[in-house]
């Protein structure tokens, strides 16, 4: 998938996460992962004694821009476009 930083392509981003996040619980393991990896190279999980597990994922290549904007909304305090990213 080629991404780019426009607002177009976080736009197509925001939908594809926000489709993946309704269809997850029906989904089973198979189809869990497919998801996932359809987004990230990888995803670490690590014991954090003060949060509990703590999970981190590396986007593939075309998805960084989408995280870099989401994560930059949370820096500056905007509210996300959807509740549901704010998850």
């Amino acid at each position: 998938m080629a991404v780019h930083e426009s607002h177009v392509d976080i736009e197509w981003c925001r939908q594809y996460v926000v489709g993946l996040l309704d269809t997850w619980e029906g989904a089973d393991a198979d189809q869990r992962t497919r998801l996932l990896t359809s987004i990230f190279d990888q995803i670490e999980a690590a014991a954090d004694p003060e949060r509990g597990l703590l999970l981190v994922g590396v986007p593939k290549g075309g998805w960084r821009p989408f995280f870099e904007y989401v994560v930059a909304q949370r820096e500056t305090r905007l509210e996300l476009a959807t509740p549901t990213l704010a998850r």
